[in-house]
């Protein structure tokens, strides 16, 4: 505990003691006065001497410079005055009225006794005290928890506190904070809500002790404008799939930076292009392969996209649709059609629907003779001018806009740039200055120009890659009072950053951010420079890397391991950020467990503040024969339910959530009315997505049933495909490309691919990979890349590598935990630092530790088994986390019980026994109900 923390302690102690004390004396002021109305002169004289004097502290120890809380005395009879010899250290007193000695010492002082005496009619006591003054450390090695940070105008910060040794009792700043802003004298918390962008600035805080010791610090703070649709921190990213028409939902953690997947909507085939609303309510997606454009209503809380009607937009066949923009109020919205060298402009109604503006398309004028190819686009800050590529005549046009918001030909200015011209993005300079860098692929370089008040292009400057490097994807950002310019250098696997002088437009060599992978092909920005994503095409992988205020990227880590880098689906080639006030917060509100010994499923509200488990009412409801495995949806109010041996048929049950997190009535359904025969149902899954659900059925041969979810998450069965004999587990992937059967009788996993718009399974090659002996259990990292197995009868964990392209899986490594240790469930913390397994026959919460890093010589994904196993109870089934990744809980078959346990996913990953609860007998399977806020 520090000297502030001890004070505050003792402070707050002493005080309490105080004011029992005045209390018991009022109450006997109060008696006296009572008695005395019974007198014939309505007058008493208290005559009771003071005694038994003692202070809360009998020999306190202060710091100087350091406020000291009361510390108040207890005492018998009537007191009518204090007084103290000799004299307390400077800057500390005594209260004549009440005795407390309280302050703020400004010198030391060696131990000294003290008299305190206390006075009244009756006479007078006295206690001894010794204080003492200690001199404080002086204050040293000042910085703060945020020390060069990037605030957004209009939006309060998070509070900025310093970091020290020793003592400060003071803080000031020097120049003056930006408007908005203020420091707190005391503490030097910085704290409020900026009003205006302001460059970076290097503002110098004192942090100074009564002594006249001090220490400064230089904190870099840029306050900037918040981008469309934005605000403050990243919260959701959206990516557009090409290679398999899909787009992908992924939600961000900014102070990780970690990403996970939320799910996915299909869209026409061949996504190139998205574009979000500047209020981050509409999502536009273009489609190439079949031209159109798809929209979509964002929900605000967990991104969660739904088609507007009318959606999707046809565009001309065959032609060809490649960039995308939004005016900035979000009314007006462009499209390149580059097979047929026209810009299409529609108008965006209130409901998000589409209607083409009069006049549209626009015919794309260009130098030379033959196609232009447009291909991306970008407009004015001011919203008067629009701005394309032209990948076929290698320039750069600049289009008037109408009032009615329709590209005007006439009088269009072009500019010749590199070879190849593709991404492009607008970049202000110091002076109001506009500038655009393009991105010329072909070429191998990158060209800066010039656009004078009335929209005329003029070429700054061209810098050359080299030939076979492809820049492609553009972000810009302001670092300090210099442009900084990130391009994707796909050819050479490499990220650069080109900085750019802000009076000329003049771009400088470019560098290297030290991001390197396989093709990267698109980045985007976080408003608040926090974070940038990477898309790497050749792994079909997404990077989350941290910016600091010059612009540097850095890749996360936690406790040694690289974070931040996923698994997507394929063909990856747009970004689109949203973001908010506050940052993605994910709650797990209630838990079930199904109790398969009894036929029921428990139900529980979750106090993740307080650490508790309350049973609902009803605590349990009618959960069939044998209830084997639970699920939630991840997103809507439906709990699905594996029934083992129903003998009525119904081997699926689903229920509705209601109020409270407590279940309704569940609708039943025959597994068998489509697989052509009753049968075991063992398991049950839900994609990512919440669109589909997969049951596996315990038999020989056995199967897998694949159910679409409807918009109330009720399931309508779509086909069943084989799989071999005693299938027991199923498992999707974070993308909800794959799922993966565990068969345990044939000791292989089964792999399927899942078709992105219907939910059909596909079989993978090779279809099946061998496991040890019963694979009874299977999970997938958080990052897509790795697929595990808990082999029960040998007591093992089997690892398999995911293939980026095919989905197969591919044999890692295998780790033994113990013969007879019969591990049965598996489960990973967020970051995927850590596995979890249940070992039925030990009864114990094993954990593993996976590797993440490729520089150290061991393979990715490999499980290192750690020591210090967690025994919860023999027969041990049910394994769960919670989404902030910091509780696990654990079911117990045998006793019915669950137990909570906390732990750090960024640090050990020791688990730490916090709450349990009865369930019901055989509490087997459990699962959380999940919520983004």
């Amino acid at each position: 505990m520090t000297d502030r923390a001890a004070t505050h302690a003792t402070a707050t102690h002493s005080w309490a003691t105080h004011s029992r004390t005045r209390l018991a004396l009022a109450a006997g002021l109060a008696a006296w006065a009572f008695a005395g109305c019974g007198s014939g002169s309505g007058s008493f004289i208290i005559t009771d001497p003071p005694g038994n004097v003692v202070y809360a502290e009998a020999a306190p120890v202060y710091t100087a410079c350091v406020a000291a809380g009361p510390n108040s005395p207890t005492f018998a009879g009537f007191v009518q005055s204090w007084s103290i010899t000799p004299p307390l250290p400077s800057g500390l007193a005594i209260s004549p009225t009440d005795g407390a000695i309280a302050g703020t010492p400004t010198a030391g002082a060696s131990p000294t006794l003290h008299t305190v005496t206390a006075s009244g009619p009756g006479g007078s006591a006295s206690a001894e005290i010794l204080v003492e003054v200690l001199l404080p450390a002086p204050p040293a090695n000042l910085t703060y928890d945020a020390p060069a940070p990037t605030y957004n105008a209009g939006t309060a910060i998070v509070p900025n506190a310093p970091i020290l040794d020793g003592v400060a009792s003071a803080y000031d700043v020097t120049p003056t904070l930006p408007s908005g802003l203020q420091i707190d004298p005391q503490t030097g918390i910085l704290s409020g809500t900026p009003q205006a962008a302001v460059g970076t600035t290097t503002f110098t805080v004192r942090a100074s002790n009564c002594l006249g010791d001090e220490t400064t610090f230089g904190l870099d703070i840029t306050v900037v404008e918040p981008g469309p649709g934005a605000g403050i921190v990243p919260r959701f990213l959206f990516v557009a799939n090409e290679d398999d028409g899909t787009v992908s939902r992924l939600g961000i953690d900014p102070v990780r930076g970690s990403s996970r997947h939320l799910g996915y909507v299909p869209v026409p085939a061949g996504p190139r292009a998205l574009a979000l609303s500047p209020d981050g309510t509409r999502l536009f997606c273009l489609s190439a392969a079949t031209p159109s454009v798809s929209v979509f209503s964002i929900a605000p809380s967990d991104g969660h996209a739904v088609a507007v009607p009318g959606s999707p937009f046809d565009l001309p066949p065959g032609s060809g649709p490649r960039g995308l923009a939004t005016s900035a109020d979000g009314a007006r919205l462009y499209v390149t059609l580059e097979s047929s060298d026209f810009i299409a402009a529609f108008n965006v109604s209130a409901q998000g629907t589409l209607s083409e503006i009069a006049g549209s398309p626009v015919s794309v004028v260009g130098t030379g003779s033959g196609a232009q190819g447009p291909r991306e686009l970008v407009l004015s800050s001011a919203g008067d001018r629009l701005f394309a590529t032209l990948n076929g005549s290698n320039s750069v046009v600049s289009f008037a806009l109408s009032g009615a918001g329709l590209p005007v030909s006439a009088g269009a200015n072009i500019v010749a740039v590199g070879a190849g011209p593709r991404s492009l993005v607008r970049v202000a300079g110091n002076t109001g200055q506009t500038y655009l860098v393009c991105a010329n692929t072909a070429g191998g370089s990158l060209s800066s120009i010039a656009v004078d008040a009335g929209g005329a292009l003029a070429l700054v400057n061209t810098g050359n890659f080299g030939g076979g490097s492809l820049p492609d994807g553009l972000a810009t950002r302001q670092a300090g009072i210099f442009p900084v310019v990130y391009v994707t250098v796909t050819g050479f696997g490499f990220v650069a950053r080109a900085g750019m002088n802000p009076q000329t437009g003049e771009l400088f060599a470019p560098q290297t951010t030290g991001q390197t992978g396989p093709a990267p092909a698109t980045i985007a920005l976080a408003a608040d420079n926090s974070t940038a994503f990477v898309v790497y095409t050749g792994s079909s992988e997404l990077a989350t890397v941290f910016q600091d205020v010059s612009g540097n990227l850095t890749t996360p880590t936690a406790g040694g391991s690289p974070l931040g880098r996923v698994r997507i689906r394929p063909g990856a080639r747009a970004l689109a950020l949203l973001g908010s006030a506050a940052p993605l917060a994910i709650e797990d509100t209630a838990l079930y467990s199904a109790n398969f010994d009894v036929g029921e499923l428990s139900q529980f509200d979750f106090d993740a503040a307080v650490d508790q488990l309350t049973a609902l009412a009803p605590a349990t409801v009618d959960g069939g024969a044998a209830p084997n495995v639970v699920r939630a949806h991840p997103r809507l109010d439906r709990v699905y339910v594996a029934d083992q041996s129903d003998p009525g048929g119904a081997d699926l049950r689903v229920y509705p959530i209601g109020t409270g997190g407590a279940l309704g009535a569940p609708a039943l359904f025959e597994i068998g009315d489509v697989a052509g025969g009753s049968g075991s149902v063992r398991a049950v899954e839900v994609d990512p997505a919440g669109r589909f659900l997969f049951a596996v059925r315990f038999a020989d041969p056995g199967d897998i049933t694949t159910y679409s979810l409807c918009a109330a998450g009720d399931p309508s069965a779509v086909s069943t495909a084989a799989t071999g004999a005693n299938a027991s587990s199923v498992a999707v992937d974070p993308t909800g490309q794959i799922a993966v059967v565990g068969e345990r009788f044939d000791n292989v996993l089964r792999g399927f691919r899942i078709d992105p718009a219907t939910g059909t399974l596909a079989p993978l090659a090779p279809p099946t990979v061998p496991t040890g002996v019963s694979p009874f259990a299977v999970a997938f990292h958080p990052s897509g890349r790795f697929a595990y197995a808990a082999n029960r009868s040998s007591g093992s964990l089997s690892a398999y590598t995911v293939d980026a392209a095919t989905g197969a899986l591919a044999p890692l490594v295998a780790v033994d935990i113990a013969l007879g240790s019969n591990p049965n469930n598996l489960v990973f913390e967020p970051l995927g630092r850590f596995l979890f397994v249940a070992t039925e026959g030990l009864g114990t919460i094993e954990r593993f530790a996976i590797n993440l890093d490729p520089a150290d010589g061991v393979a990715d994904g490999t499980p290192v088994l750690l020591s210090g196993p967690v025994f919860v109870g023999v027969t041990l089934r049910g394994l769960a986390v919670n989404g902030a990744g910091t509780r696990l809980f654990a079911s117990v078959q045998g006793t019915g019980e669950v137990r909570f346990y906390s732990f750090d996913a960024a640090g050990s990953g020791e688990l730490t026994l916090a709450g349990q609860s009865t369930a019901g007998p055989g509490a087997r399977s459990l699962a959380l109900r999940r919520r983004y806020e």
